[in-house]
């Protein structure tokens, strides 16, 4: 029986409403789905046959915490699904740029190089923006 872990993270460590929709049809197959938190501490990612990252949405407030648990799990030879260069590219959104560069349709976006209420009010101001997201 394949067991199956949904990255999930300390905010939310339930696997999501949608998600469940995966698990189900996982489960009706004969796997195993469990959701396991990437920051819980004492978190043990051994023994899955394939760990994919699902909701590990707060990754933002501790990216270099993320980067470093991802090593960890790769470095342990864990199975991941997401291929983790892949995964360690899209950490910074600086990606968006690389694609729209390439001429691939993106949301617009700017990287804030100044993260102050000034810095932000400047960038929404040279772009004619009113609303940030």
């Amino acid at each position: 029986m394949p067991r199956i872990c949904f990255v999930t993270c300390r905010r939310w460590p339930e696997i999501s409403e949608s998600d469940r929709l995966a698990q189900r049809a996982l489960e009706r197959r004969g796997a195993v789905v469990e959701a396991r938190p990437w920051n819980m501490p004492g978190a043990d990612f051994r023994g899955f046959d394939a760990v994919v990252l699902r909701s590990n949405w707060d990754y933002h407030f501790d990216p270099e915490g993320f980067l470093a648990w991802l090593d960890r799990l790769e470095r342990a030879g864990a199975r991941i699904w997401n291929p983790p260069d892949l995964v360690r590219w899209n950490v910074s959104k600086r990606y968006l740029l690389a694609l729209q560069a390439a001429g691939v349709p993106t949301v617009a976006t700017v990287i804030l190089e100044d993260e102050t209420r000034a810095g932000l009010a400047a960038a929404m101001a040279e772009h004619g923006w009113r609303t940030a997201v």
